[in-house]
């Protein structure tokens, strides 16, 4: 090499050196293989631990307002038979399916295969019965 060119190399591995050092790194590179146990490389860190929080600091994770929170409660003290499904009673299973598509109503499957579509919707009613639901809030879809 010529002088120049050393001269070069020399003061860019100074200017490495010290941005390096003014960064507060170290100039040696850790090893990150198989050779852990070299002595630049640390103890492990352990994994951070999740606060332990209160149950009823998690049940508020979503913040709703009380006008909402009473809408809910409404729309389930209306829909008795939600808390029941899925149901099946001598052959015959009802099922949440999902809203009905005008938003307001729940949309229930009924499914008998094994009986008539009058069996299912005794067995239906009963039900409704039995929950002390009036029915009202539900829209049925029967299958066979």
């Amino acid at each position: 090499m010529t002088r120049p060119t050393l001269t070069v190399l020399l003061a860019l591995a100074a200017i490495t050196t010290a941005g390096l050092a003014a960064l507060g790194s170290d100039t040696t590179p850790t090893s990150t293989g198989p050779a852990a146990s070299h002595p630049d490389v640390g103890e492990p860190t352990p994994t951070p631990v999740p606060p332990a929080l209160p149950v009823h600091t998690l049940d508020r994770q979503d913040r709703t307002a009380p006008r909402q929170r009473r809408a809910e409660s409404n729309a389930l003290a209306q829909r008795a038979l939600l808390t029941q499904l899925p149901l099946t009673r001598s052959g015959v299973t009802i099922e949440l399916a999902g809203l009905d598509a005008d938003g307001h109503h729940a949309l229930l499957t009924i499914q008998h295969p094994r009986s008539s579509r009058r069996h299912a919707r005794a067995i239906y009613r009963r039900a409704l019965r039995t929950a002390h639901d009036n029915g009202h809030a539900y829209r049925t879809r029967y299958t066979p």
